[in-house]
């Protein structure tokens, strides 16, 4: 399995469409042994790229704070699933409580309307 988080230099970015780059690992799934954790900046194309770049990197796990819908069903129709709500600045920590169970909790942006994209700076 491959997991992706979204980040900001190093730190978990709580948007999925907010961050610089994305912590990605892989995690062997029958000893849950991580392997090869790194942080890939991602392109400085839109934010609506994101889940064909997340596909074409292999990845089948997406740990977030929040994702809008349209976001969210982007990934799952290329087949990642994403687990929302998760919090707290360490990605390895955010992996390490993934693993022993935490698969998150509320997505912040299932609560209100969104009528304008968290991944782009205001007038863009």
């Amino acid at each position: 399995m491959r997991i992706a988080i979204p980040v900001s230099g190093e730190q978990f970015c709580e948007h999925f469409g907010r961050g610089d780059g994305f912590f990605v690992c892989e995690v062997d799934e029958s000893t849950r042994a991580m392997e090869r954790p790194r942080v890939l900046t991602r392109p400085r194309s839109k934010c609506e790229s994101l889940p064909q770049w997340l596909q074409e990197l292999r990845v089948n796990v997406v740990l977030v704070g929040g994702i809008g819908a349209v976001g969210q069903r982007h990934l799952e129709e290329r087949g990642i699933r994403v687990y929302a709500g998760h919090s707290g600045q360490d990605p390895l920590r955010i992996v390490h409580a993934f693993l022993a169970g935490n698969a998150g909790g509320e997505n912040p942006c299932a609560t209100f309307e969104h009528r304008h994209h968290h991944c782009r700076k205001p007038g863009q």
